[in-house]
């Protein structure tokens, strides 16, 4: 028999039958044999943390449940798993491991010990989080997983690099970088932790060029806002929205009379409330006419730098269009641009031919730039902002709260820098960037929207970072020339041109940059050439994993067959980081996209929306939940825990509804397993069934429910509607637990032999087909179920593992969608006769004369299909839809009224005590609402008591109301009393384990006139019901029997007693 559940021995036995029986391996290999077509997911590599954490278990939690579908579908699927491994924090956690700090340390401990060691920290973390995917479930291929560190994979990279650089697509050139000045070291945005900050903001004054006199205004002035003084010796424009309108006012300012341009949006908050000052529209503007309006740096008269610039690129100290990067949420509706000092700054100053200036140092402080030199960026803001006060350039100053990045390492506020780096030339082909994605399945739209804006704005994409842990940047420089360089795309290469005896093995720093050689550089002459020390960038590895997933370009034929992806999937922070690199490495290298569908998922809070942390205590690790409610259970409420592209707000009291449904579930096939037993009955094929004309309504509805099942979680993974994909199965169990096993209850035990083979073939096929549409979702739990259902009904379960089974498919014959609904109103009758049974106090086996139901004419229809079933289910004599004489009381519902009239709340309470009759029958009619004085009122703007008459009880259901007729007659009493009866002598059969095949004798001794009269009245039934071949009613019981007990109901006793007859 089966024990009840424990999701800890479930997954161990599941776990260990997998292992024993090779079932992965197995399930590998069989559409292989039969050369299936092929499926190629990419799996997205998260970082060797050695930490799996709630959002990558998310992550890799639907990504197995897609490949567990396809695979049953009976493809040939492509499961590589991969991680990435290079990048500062691989670099900290060594360093923390070793016990150095910085970069000096690095040098001085030995660069290739610290390689080595980051290495194996890296092979150590991953081979961790291999057994903890695999504890979740996940079947992929963890033994051959990709790794970023490997000489085959960094080779991948090196032919992208020399690919790009034959394509004209590779250069060198200057780039603001998020800069940790306490590490001295540039950061990825994987490296920054925002935090909430409130520090000064201030807005300052350009005054603006005449363009007659080129004289700088003493009275008109450009004014911007800004949250980052410490740039405003770096601003080199200012930028407008095209699109706002912009005034010139003029104002008094420090009692003098001058003249200001900003948004007029934001007048009154800045002049009004902010200063305290009146202010006069001289003119309206649209942005897209300040193009081009030139004003005076407040420092231009001690540093000559700026008219340098200005002379090279003669957009410097203008104003510059920009729609993405200026709104009026707050400031002036003009913002101040310093291109060596932001990302969003420095692409619109790109893009206007404006350099990136930045005078900053690596440990975070100004030079060269008067009277700046020698202040620390942003940790000395104040200092800023009196000089600019000094100059008489700053208006106003205020606290302002705002969110920042700060180093995750450091702790510490970043600052920006200009460096030199390399660049992949992308932004010239961005046309047909955007004309590929535009092939791509996005799910979400919103993830297709955001990354296609993403792409209209795209920029060349900086490859190179100054690290020690990363692919080297395969570029030898000309020694004597700077311009002079060589790209190498493979070990082989590199082997051949330095003239090695054998390809180097690791191409890491250490190695490579060992390696120089003599080489005919550009004047013709020969030069030594040595590798430049930059590596290429984390994001570089990932955007390779298309091709090296393959093994590609070591081997051709699997990037033949598979290339691009079919899917990949990964969270919203993504759209800027895995999606852009994959799309565009792919694009310049093949000329394709690397992807052919892309699911976005969001990341995870807490139940209350908020952001996961320690500080807040609301951090949850995976074995917190895995171990309380186990593996399946969150799987199961994960999958469906969020719409795509939106986070997951982790919820303990959702996750426990699912466990309890899991409960609902093996409880199911735990009575199955049991009814079959005691009835002795193997199940038996549908089409057998059908053959019979054994499927009744209930068996034909359990039918349909699966078919449509089975077609509409079909439909959710084939569009990758991955969130959706549990509710269809998990309402087909729940129905059949539910509704199905509640409808057949009588049948299933005192019902012929056909109704119990019908009951248990019908179980077991749902049940077998259920849990095969469950296993992706939950493939521990799944397997357990489908072995107790193959060790109980080995002739109907053929495969030898659920995983190994066949992805059912939807057979339209079965679906009956009119049935469907038809039920629908059924059960919602059924609900409202047994609810106004319960307050009746009238349990169901006591029939009852009438049931007058109130519903629409399209639901008087369905239940009168249905009649038959309802009347069974309920023990009912009648169905009726004639209407009950009820009166109504309406009052105003003040709190409906209120939202929806507002102001005029007293008057429309007023129409309601006066127009009673018309509100009466609306009610009565069924009418949605009824307008009064040109006021639509509606049944929800009422308070209604009904007045029902007493032999009524009221049965509420979801769209139908029933009026149970509660009255008895003798000749009901007397049925009850029968029914009654038979169950305490069937619960007695079946306390002495007799099977229906057995035959007793019985007698029942009973004194109350009402009881006796019963038997007397339905002794025929009695006897037939219970398997009595002699049946007597007495005074006494005549003998000593096998089996004999005292029974109580409603008061009157009796005694009941039966042998088993030979």
């Amino acid at each position: 028999m089966v024990d009840a559940f424990d999701f800890k021995t479930v997954e161990a036995e599941s776990k260990e039958f997998w292992d024993a029986q090779q079932v992965y391996p197995k399930v590998k290999a069989r559409p292989k044999a039969v050369k299936a077509p092929k499926y190629y997911f990419l799996d997205g590599p998260p970082y060797t943390s050695g930490n799996v954490h709630l959002g990558t278990t998310w992550n890799k939690i639907l990504k197995d449940m897609v490949l567990r579908y396809k695979r049953m579908q009976g493809f040939d699927v492509w499961d590589r798993a991969g991680y990435d491994m290079h990048g500062l924090p691989t670099e900290h956690a060594t360093e923390a491991e070793i016990g150095i700090h910085g970069r000096e340390q690095i040098q001085a401990y030995g660069v290739e010990r610290f390689i080595d060691a980051c290495r194996a920290l890296c092979i150590r973390n991953m081979l961790k989080m291999n057994d903890d995917f695999i504890k979740l479930g996940v079947w992929m291929d963890f033994e051959n997983a990709y790794q970023s560190i490997t000489k085959e994979f960094m080779e991948g990279e090196w032919w992208l690099i020399k690919q790009a650089h034959e394509k004209g697509r590779l250069y060198e050139g200057e780039r603001t970088m998020t800069w940790d000045a306490t590490n001295a070291t540039a950061l990825a945005k994987h490296e920054l932790a925002y935090e909430n900050v409130t520090e000064p903001a201030i807005y300052v004054r350009f005054p603006v060029i005449d363009k007659g006199t080129g004289e700088a205004s003493k009275d008109t002035f450009i004014l911007i806002w800004t949250t980052t003084p410490w740039t405003i010796p770096f601003n080199l424009a200012v930028m407008a929205n095209p699109g706002v309108v912009y005034c010139k006012v003029k104002v008094v300012f420090d009692e003098t009379p001058q003249h200001w341009i900003l948004a007029k949006d934001l007048l009154d908050d800045f002049i009004v409330k902010g200063l305290k000052l009146d202010y006069v529209i001289e003119e309206e503007f649209a942005g897209k006419t300040l193009e081009g309006v030139a004003y005076l740096h407040p420092f231009a008269k001690y540093n000559q730098v700026y008219a340098d610039l200005k002379a090279k690129h003669p957009k410097v100290h203008t104003v510059i269009l920009s729609a993405e990067y200026v709104d009026t949420s707050a400031g002036t509706g003009l913002v101040h641009c310093a291109p060596g000092c932001g990302p969003e700054d420095y692409e619109v100053g790109h893009r206007n031919g404006i350099p990136p200036f930045n005078t900053i140092d690596e440990q975070g402080f100004c030079r060269d730039i008067v009277p700046f030199i020698g202040l620390e960026a942003k940790k000395e803001d104040e200092e800023f902002i009196r000089l600019i006060d000094r100059e008489d350039a700053l208006l106003f100053t205020h606290k302002y709260t705002h969110e920042y990045p700060f180093g995750e390492r450091s702790k510490s506020p970043v600052i920006f820098r200009t460096t030199k780096q390399w660049f992949l030339k992308i932004e010239d082909i961005k046309d047909q960037l955007i004309a590929e994605n535009n092939k791509i399945t996005w799910v979400p739209q919103a993830a297709y929207n955001a990354f296609n804006s993403w792409l209209e704005n795209l920029r060349d994409n900086s490859i190179s970072k100054q690290r020690f842990w990363g692919t080297p940047l395969p570029v030898w420089r000309n020694v004597d020339d700077p311009k002079d360089y060589i790209v190498i795309g493979s070990a082989k290469e590199l082997k051949e041109l330095a003239n090695l005896d054998a390809e180097p093995e690791d191409l890491h720093i250490p190695t490579v940059d060992k390696i120089a050689f003599q080489h005919k550089g550009k004047d013709g002459k020969m030069h030594e050439f040595r590798r430049v020390p930059d590596v290429l960038d984390v994001w570089v590895d990932a955007g390779t994993t298309s091709w090296n997933c393959l093994d590609f370009p070591q081997r051709h034929d699997q990037f033949d067959d598979l290339y691009p992806a079919d899917f990949i999937l990964e969270g919203k922070d993504q759209i800027r980081g895995w999606f852009n690199l994959l799309h565009i490495a792919s694009m310049v290298a093949v000329g394709k996209p690397a992807f052919k569908a892309c699911y976005m998922h969001g990341f995870i809070n807490d139940s209350q929306g908020r952001k996961m942390s320690k500080s807040l205590k609301n951090y949850i690790l995976p074995e917190e939940v895995t171990s309380k409610y186990g593996v399946d259970a969150t799987r199961y409420y994960m999958v469906g825990a969020a719409n795509p592209g939106f986070d997951m707000n982790y919820n303990f009291d959702d996750l426990d509804a699912k466990f309890r449904n899991l409960l609902v579930y093996w409880n199911l096939h735990k009575y199955l397993i049991v009814l079959a037993s005691q009835s002795d009955i193997v199940p038996v094929s549908v089409e057998e069934l059908e053959r019979r004309g054994l499927l009744s309504v209930e068996e034909r509805y359990v039918l349909s429910r699966l078919h449509t099942a089975v077609r509409d979680m079909t439909r959710t993974l084939d569009e990758y509607r991955l969130n959706e994909v549990p509710l269809p199965v998990e309402e087909f169990l729940l129905d059949v637990s539910r509704t199905y096993v509640q409808l057949v209850r009588d049948k299933a035990t005192a019902g012929s032999d056909d109704e119990k083979l019908a009951v248990v073939s019908i179980l077991f096929h749902a049940l077998c087909e259920g849990i095969t549409l469950f296993a992706p979702i939950a493939p521990y739990y799944a397997e357990s179920v489908y072995r107790h259902l193959r060790v109980a009904f080995p002739d109907m379960c053929s495969e030898e593992s659920v995983h190994m089974r066949m992805w059912p498919k939807a057979d339209e014959t079965y679906m009956d969608g009119q049935l469907e609904a038809d039920f629908v109103i059924a059960k919602d009758l059924i609900g409202a006769v047994l609810a106004a049974r319960d307050k009746a106090q009238l349990g169901v086996r006591w029939p009852v004369k009438e049931v007058r139901v109130d519903c629409a004419p399209a639901q008087q229809q369905a239940i009168l299909r249905m009649e038959s079933l309802v009347l069974t289910l309920t023990n009912l004599k009648e169905i009726s839809f004639s209407p009950v004489d009820i009166s109504y009381t309406v009052e105003p519902n003040t709190k409906t009224i209120g939202k929806d009239f507002g102001k005029e709340t007293q008057l429309v309470m007023h129409l309601i005590e006066k127009h009673q009759h018309e509100l009466v029958e609306m009610l009565k009619s069924r009418q949605p609402h009824v307008i009064i004085d040109d006021k639509t009122l509606k049944p929800e703007h009422l308070n209604v008591t009904r007045i029902v008459p007493d032999k009524y009880q009221v049965g509420e259901g979801n769209t139908l109301r029933a009026y149970l007729d509660v009255l008895r007659t003798p000749e009901l009493e007397r049925e009850g009393f029968a029914r009654e009866v038979i169950r305490r002598i069937q619960q007695l059969r079946k306390k002495s384990g007799l099977v229906k095949s057995d035959r007793i004798a019985v007698e029942i001794a009973a004194g109350d006139a009402t009881l006796r009269a019963a038997i007397e009245e339905h002794a025929q039934a009695i006897a037939e019901r219970c398997g009595a071949t002699r049946f007597v009613l007495a005074d006494t019981l005549s003998q000593n029997f096998v089996m004999t007990n005292e029974e109580k109901i409603k008061g009157a006793s009796f005694v009941v007693g039966f042998n088993v007859l030979e």
